[in-house]
């Protein structure tokens, strides 16, 4: 028996006549972090569509802790499983702190462990003085980290540091409209999260985001795996260059700091 949380064996996506996604193939593991890379219409959205169970998939099988991912109790997966899609539209006029809540829906509220755990992602996402105004006058970034702090309300269990070994939190762009500073304290939520035993499938179009976090790459072109491996053996540039149909070349500033990807222009 796998040992894996959440597994893909062959998955394959068809909608109609055209093919999103072939062979899909890994397992993410408690306590790791697994980064996807891609260009635009690679696939990515389409195989977290199929990681938490949006979509079934037209061939192979997806399994959450051996059992068929489809065939889980959808409180039970809600439960166990948190997602961020690229976009959430909400027009309705839900303060910060309301939106947030509503991650805590598949719980059962007991002894005020559902206040416990909104005021404990309200402070860690330094969201405290925003938690009563209104959602739809928040600036983009401001969205992206109320509704990062929804997903969390819905992955923890409870507000103290309980092991999350049992816990997939599945994020398509969740920092795309962040500063610099959120970005950074995103990272180091997901670290704080993988040592906690959380896995993580997380996609990221910043490379150097990415890699600075994912134990594991995994490449996807065309609705196809080109390869997945350690990070540090998958940032070369010949791969990265294949991936996004680009010279990219890497730097290494020094032993102690991550390498740097960036675009080559190609010559006249």
């Amino acid at each position: 028996m796998s040992d894996a949380l959440l597994e893909m064996r062959s998955a394959g996506l068809r909608l109609g006549t055209s093919t999103l996604l072939s062979d899909i193939s890994f397992a993410l593991n408690p306590g790791e972090i697994i980064g996807i890379a891609g260009s635009n219409g690679a696939g990515k959205s389409s195989l977290l569509q199929l990681a938490c169970g949006e979509r079934a998939p037209s061939t192979g099988s997806i399994r959450f802790e051996s059992e068929d991912l489809t065939l889980m109790d959808p409180g039970d997966r809600a439960r166990r499983m948190a997602v961020l899609p690229q976009t959430m539209g909400l027009q309705f006029d839900f303060t910060v702190r309301q939106v947030i809540a509503l991650g805590r829906s598949p719980h059962p509220d007991m002894s005020g462990i559902d206040d416990k755990v909104i005021d404990h992602v309200i402070d860690s996402g330094e969201l405290t003085a925003l938690a009563h105004r209104s959602y739809p006058s928040l600036s983009g970034g401001e969205k992206q980290r109320t509704q990062l702090a929804r997903v969390l309300a819905q992955l923890l269990p409870d507000s103290t540091g309980v092991d999350l070994g049992g816990q997939v939190l599945i994020l398509d762009e969740p920092t795309s409209a962040m500063d610099v500073r959120h970005q950074e304290r995103f990272l180091q939520l997901v670290a704080k999260l993988r040592d906690r035993g959380c896995a993580v499938l997380l996609v990221l179009h910043d490379i150097n985001l990415l890699s600075r976090c994912a134990n594991r790459l995994l490449f996807l072109k065309h609705g196809r795996m080109l390869s997945l491996g350690p990070t540090a053996e998958q940032l070369n540039e010949k791969a990265l260059s294949e991936l996004f149909d680009y010279p990219l070349k890497i730097r290494a500033v020094d032993a102690h700091a991550p390498s740097f990807v960036y675009p080559a222009p190609p010559c006249a």
